[in-house]
């Protein structure tokens, strides 16, 4: 029932209290007679949502984690404060519950959501202040600034437990993407020689390319892209193209009428030629980042973090 609408309306009535708020959704929780079936759908609710979040995160579906955490803890909090205002209906205003006797309203359902929320969220993408923050932002509840805190950082605690990384990072090493900390400190004796592997190495001049010949190179290489240079006597560098750019341009030249296997491919756009060629200078990196073989590793590191690049050339 309280997942078939909008995950936003369901979190506003999960924080929201029962005397502000007028939703049909809301009302239903605040409902005390059924108090019992109320609190098994929350609590099936949450499993249900949780489920459904594990499977579409893994895959390419736009369901994200961010808003789904949030529902998971809201749910769960707002079962666990309807109980315990249930159990204070039940008891009375005795032992556990015996500060309520000065109080209308002493137990608020919808505060256990908030601090449910950001305990859940803070538990899988390790965020501490700025989690905090948001949740302000979001709820305005300031007045809860204290219990948001300890839950936040209860779930952080409880999560590094189990493993330092946050759900994002265990995703990025899951799908094998290159990655480096920030947070992680690296230090090595060693230069960047001494971590490449030696190979052949295939680099693409500026002229002298074909179609057949990029097609060929494409095909007996896996590397992930070439340097440009002016030729292959003089190999001076003047760019770097992927090879994702050169794979779509050469489908699209098998696709066009007038290009054939022997067309020339320049990475210029400014020749002395009548003929028909191919220009791949918009594909063309004419800045790549370029350091010596006895950079030091560390420095290499720091500039792949810093500069957020992909590759560099030795």
């Amino acid at each position: 029932v309280y997942l078939r609408g909008s995950s936003m309306v369901l979190l506003s009535a999960l924080f929201s209290e029962c005397k502000n708020s007028n939703q049909d959704t809301f009302e239903e929780l605040c409902n005390h007679e059924n108090g019992k079936e109320i609190l098994f759908f929350l609590l099936l609710s949450a499993v249900i949502k949780t489920l459904l979040t594990i499977v579409t995160f893994g895959n390419p579906c736009p369901g994200g984690v961010f808003v789904p955490a949030l529902v998971i803890g809201g749910l769960m909090g707002r079962a666990v404060g309807f109980a315990l205002q249930l159990l204070e209906n039940e008891m009375g205003d005795v032992g556990f519950f015996s500060q309520c006797r000065s109080s209308s309203s002493c137990i608020t359902p919808g505060v256990y959501a908030i601090v449910g929320a950001s305990a859940v969220l803070g538990g899988i993408t390790r965020m501490t202040v700025c989690l905090v923050v948001i949740m302000f932002e979001v709820t305005g509840g300031y007045e809860y600034v204290l219990p948001v805190m300890v839950a936040v950082m209860m779930s952080k605690w409880v999560a590094d437990a189990f493993g330092k990384a946050s759900i994002y990072n265990d995703l990025i090493h899951l799908k094998g993407y290159p990655h480096l900390d920030n947070k992680r400190e690296y230090t090595f004796s060693e230069r960047a020689s001494d971590v490449m592997t030696c190979r052949d190495l295939f680099v693409l001049s500026t002229k002298g390319n074909s179609v057949d010949s990029i097609e060929s190179l494409l095909s007996s290489t896996t590397y992930q892209g070439f340097p440009v240079v002016t030729s292959h006597t003089e190999m001076l560098v003047v760019g770097f193209i992927s090879r994702d750019s050169l794979v779509r341009v050469m489908k699209k030249c098998r696709q066009h009428p007038n290009v054939l296997g022997n067309t020339l491919c320049l990475f210029s756009s400014e020749v002395d030629t009548n003929d028909l060629f191919v220009d791949l200078s918009p594909y063309l990196d004419k800045s790549p980042i370029q350091i010596t073989e006895k950079t030091p590793l560390d420095r290499v590191i720091e500039m792949f973090r810093a500069l957020g690049i992909r590759y560099l050339l030795v």
